[in-house]
């Protein structure tokens, strides 16, 4: 169980997105291709039934055959939808800790937080001349009282 949670992960960085929907695209497309053959063989089974036990035995095994090729293919349809559900998930979380960490390197002005240019405190920074002096009559009449 370890083993394979270890290569999703790996396979999850070795495919692209893109990769990851054309790779389910041709499992369906196989899905569909399986499904139309084992119509044929049940075609060929109702056809033969009474003439040729044999050949009703082969497309009876071909038909189980199918199913199962069939199950094996949706479990990798629903594998490859949940790597491509990660891989989103993975690169959506690194962009927001990219936009986290650029905002926190930034300073913003103590009015109208917008991005600040003018240093005053130490923890004081305004974006214009004009928000500096609105902060500081306003923070000066509140020392007053």
């Amino acid at each position: 169980m370890k083993q394979s949670v270890y290569s999703l992960v790996s396979d999850i960085a070795k495919n692209s997105e893109e990769d990851l929907k054309t790779e389910n695209a041709v499992l369906k497309l196989q899905i569909e291709l399986m499904k139309w053959q084992q119509s044929q063989a049940i075609t060929e089974v109702a056809r033969n039934h009474g003439k040729n036990y044999k050949t009703f035995f082969s497309c009876l095994v071909l038909t189980i055959t199918l199913e199962i090729s069939l199950q094996e293919l949706d479990v990798l349809v629903e594998e490859n939808a949940l790597r491509a559900r990660l891989e989103c998930q993975r690169i959506a979380s690194e962009e927001m800790r990219k936009a986290v960490t650029e905002a926190k390197r930034k300073t913003w002005c103590a009015v109208c937080l917008l991005e600040a240019s003018l240093y005053c405190c130490w923890n004081t920074s305004y974006c214009s001349v004009s928000c500096q002096v609105c902060f500081y009559s306003l923070q000066h009449q509140e020392s007053i009282f």
